[in-house]
């Protein structure tokens, strides 16, 4: 078993050929609007629902010149672009079943290979604390979602940096939610 952005573009081509329409289309309809979240949309197939951030690699060049190409590339594997306060409540929403039912959310969870992968989603430890979270890079910008599973809250981190440590940094956060956060 090993990770692989292709997986993902086969998944939206099945995707739209089961649905009957475009990736953004399914994915507004199905997981954005029925918990109102509007603002995330995908690259090149929609248009910017707000003003963009450059995106930097090595703290030094903005990569935002070259958008066309690379974020159409990643497609259905990391073309999205959303606010981290959509994001979270996007992640809430999965987590919590508000997205998809019990059974399709306990196959989601159930794991692959060293890494605690399930489909779209990794079961780990941050600061001690389980969550089940997701990661993404891409050229100029890198984002953590992770949901931690005894508080059941959501924390998410998009930094404008690629490579930048998003994944510790969500740790810390975790630990300082979990320590306000109700059961």
């Amino acid at each position: 078993w090993s990770y692989s952005n292709t997986n993902y573009q086969l998944a939206g081509l099945v995707a739209e050929a089961a649905g009957g329409r475009p990736l953004h289309q399914l994915v507004r309809e199905t997981l954005l609007n029925p918990i109102g979240v509007t603002t995330p949309f995908l690259d090149q197939y929609e248009a910017p629902t707000g003003p963009l951030p450059g995106g930097w690699s090595g703290g030094t060049v903005n990569v935002m010149d070259v958008r066309a190409s690379t974020y159409s590339a990643a497609w259905a594997a990391g073309a999205y672009f959303a606010t981290p306060e959509a994001l979270a409540r996007w992640w809430q929403g999965l987590m919590t079943g508000q997205l998809v039912g019990p059974a399709s959310l306990s196959a989601m969870m159930t794991t692959v290979g060293p890494e605690g992968y399930g489909l779209g989603i990794v079961r780990r430890q941050l600061v001690g604390r389980p969550v089940w979270s997701h990661t993404g890079e891409i050229r100029g910008f890198s984002s953590v979602a992770a949901f931690d599973t005894a508080r059941r809250f959501t924390v998410v981190l998009i930094a404008n940096e690629n490579p930048a440590p998003v994944t510790l940094i969500a740790g810390a956060l975790v630990s300082v939610a979990a320590t306000v956060a109700s059961p």
